[in-house]
């Protein structure tokens, strides 16, 4: 069995971050050794470094590949040295981009300012150091490609997939019968809550549809606002839960939502919470983009409607409530498209594909 080394932070290993989840668990059904390595928080950077260090040699020696989680930017350049010295290669999953998160997306951070260049160039350094960089959509590869000078060839698209250990099929038990409309994730502008407060008012004359909203973040006052400005007894916000609880909540909608912002990344992301809801076998309703129409079908395995349009997501909502037959069809070509490709089990294979070649190309270059 191969040892593969999972360098990060605390952040990305917790027990709510599903994407690392999916990693870890995808790669151990592939017969891998996945040996964790990471800084408590609370360390300042010389004794993170040196835990790290100490970690890495202590323990990860045998590892084949050194795989760098999300939000270890800061880590490559430490991870890169390692490598060298050790003759290891380096796979960096970033997911999402420090400048394009909270520069161009959340507008955190103004974009001539000295954090925002930090971000930048934190972004394309570490990219460039990765021998190879994981993407979660073409258009993400795309996009990262042009926007960091990389090399076409050192990245791979690798879908994010659902924990299927987690996320599965159960029974509803049906507490009421309101056809319930559940959004999950955190309140920022790519998730567009926004759009989904408003498509809930032009809907409040339904008096059966219910919009269940769990999460909390960046424009939650400004969510909250809206809907208390608007009058809406058809909203229910949640704080957000814990990972395990999730599918709980989840079992009890009849639709889940997406990503209905009006910024450029959403069209260039698939979330999480797609993959999971149809691992659920739940019919799921997002914002058309190119990046969805990569791996599903509209009115097949999902239902698109125009991006930050409260109307066109009113719509496909009705449109889900009046044809069971729809919305039932969705929902298990859906389900059984992310058993196939999308579990654990297919995206540990897939990285596990990338590992060898990786390998395999390392030991030539050698």
């Amino acid at each position: 069995m191969l040892e593969i080394c999972y360098f990060g932070i605390t952040k990305a290993f917790n027990s709510n971050n599903s994407l690392n989840l999916v990693i870890k668990k995808g790669l151990q059904k592939n017969k891998f050794i996945v040996k964790e390595c990471y800084a408590k928080p609370g360390l300042n950077i010389f004794k993170r470094f040196s835990s790290l260090i100490f970690q890495y040699f202590k323990y990860c020696r045998n590892c084949k590949v050194i795989l760098v989680a999300e939000f270890g930017q800061t880590k490559m350049f430490l991870v890169k040295l390692i490598g060298l010295i050790d003759k290891k290669p380096v796979i960096f999953n970033p997911i999402v981009s420090l400048y394009d998160s909270y520069v161009l997306d959340r507008k955190n951070v103004k974009p001539n300012s000295f954090l925002a260049k930090k971000y930048f160039y934190l972004d394309k350094i570490a990219m460039n150091l990765a021998d190879i960089v994981l993407v979660d959509t073409n258009e993400h590869l795309k996009y990262f490609q042009e926007l960091f000078n990389l090399k076409k060839e050192k990245m791979k698209v690798m879908y994010v997939g659902a924990d299927d250990e987690n996320f599965y099929p159960r029974v509803k038990n049906k507490k009421d019968q309101f056809f319930k409309i559940v959004f999950y994730g955190t309140f920022i502008p790519v998730h567009g809550v926004e759009y989904i407060i408003k498509a809930a008012n032009i809907l409040k004359e339904q008096s059966d549809i219910k919009f269940e909203i769990i999460g909390s973040g960046q424009e939650e006052e400004k969510i909250k606002s809206l809907a208390k400005e608007l009058n809406l007894e058809n909203i229910s916000f949640h704080d957000s839960v814990d990972y395990s609880i999730l599918p709980e909540l989840i079992c009890e909608a009849d639709v889940c939502l997406g990503l209905f912002g009006s910024s450029d990344k959403t069209k260039r992301a698939i979330p999480s919470k797609v993959y999971e809801s149809m691992a659920m076998e739940k019919a799921v309703i997002t914002g058309d983009s190119l990046a969805v129409r990569e791996v599903f079908e509209n009115k097949k395995h999902i239902l698109l409607c125009n991006v930050a349009d409260p109307e066109s997501l009113a719509n496909s909502i009705m449109e889900l409530k009046k044809d069971e037959m729809l919305r039932e069809t969705i929902a298990k070509e859906g389900y059984q498209k992310v058993k196939n490709s999308f579990s654990t089990e297919a995206t540990g294979r897939n990285i596990k594909i990338l590992i060898l070649e990786i390998i395999d190309k390392y030991r030539n270059r050698r």
